[in-house]
């Protein structure tokens, strides 16, 4: 998980703006929940429509998971629940159901198992309707829109995904709880995935330091390769490009340059 900065300034297209406005009106004035439910199945097409709109944001990658989607279709995630919450059982964020700002994109196995599932830290006041502030809720999972959040979870050997060093009590349990919602550690192809970025990331490092040692004895001795810095610097430049946010699993490959007690390692960091 990286953080996305969303909306980056940016809004959907003007004609989008005004059909969400308009059925969230509809959703206040009906009369009754089952009326406003109604409303939402029979428009399930309107959060579908700002899907491309939602990747750039994320370089076409999950915004839970890092993953890209080149083989299925993107799930747009209403991170408040539209039609009800679980956890406790309650009614649903309904008034958020066409704001673009509660959409999340999502692959299908992040969002299999997250559905409706939207606890509240034991003691916080649900928001019911939209005269509530939403951000007043103490929510449980993790929200990739929050650099907060997304500094709780990283990642350990072979990119496994892990509570962050630093997090306890409430922290640590937001993070453990949306690793297993999520299912990051789950899914057998995300884990290889994210392990063979980490593996990636070791050979290129392990070929760097026996390169900056071949280097240093070859100074000592008064020769120099031009051919052998340029080997160290397209590995330094491939190591900082995975980390960058343009780069799948870059989260993993910032992990893994960052727990070297190093800090040139660390400084390679985009």
């Amino acid at each position: 998980m990286i953080h996305i900065d969303y909306p980056a300034g940016k809004a959907p297209d003007a004609e989008w703006i005004a059909k969400a406005k308009a059925l969230t009106e509809a959703l206040k004035t009906a009369p009754d929940k089952a009326a406003r439910d109604r409303i939402i199945d029979q428009n399930q097409g309107v959060w579908t429509e700002v899907k491309e709109w939602l990747s750039e944001f994320s370089h076409d990658k999950c915004w839970f998971s890092e993953a890209r989607a080149v083989c299925f279709h993107w799930q747009v995630e209403h991170f408040r629940p539209k039609k009800e919450a679980k956890d406790p059982e309650r009614d649903g964020y309904w008034w958020r159901a066409f704001d673009y700002l509660n959409y999340r994109l999502a692959g299908g196995v992040t969002n299999s198992k997250k559905g409706c599932y939207f606890p509240l830290r034991p003691g916080t006041h649900a928001a019911c309707g939209p005269d509530d502030n939403c951000d007043d809720e103490a929510h449980l999972l993790l929200d990739p829109t929050r650099k907060s959040d997304v500094a709780l979870l990283g990642f350990d050997i072979g990119g496994l995904a892990v509570p962050a060093a630093e997090s306890d009590g409430w922290q640590w349990e937001r993070a453990d709880k949306s690793i297993a919602r999520y299912k990051l550690n789950d899914h057998i192809p995300l884990r290889r995935a994210r392990e063979a970025v980490w593996n990636t990331c070791k050979q290129r490092l392990e070929e760097l330091e026996i390169l900056i040692a071949e280097d240093k004895r070859a100074a000592a001795q008064g020769k120099h390769s031009p051919t052998r810095i340029e080997k160290i610097e397209g590995l330094m430049r491939n190591l900082t490009a995975m980390t960058r946010p343009q780069a799948e699993f870059s989260a993993v490959a910032r992990d893994f340059l960052l727990r070297d007690p190093r800090k040139w390692v660390n400084r390679l960091v985009a």
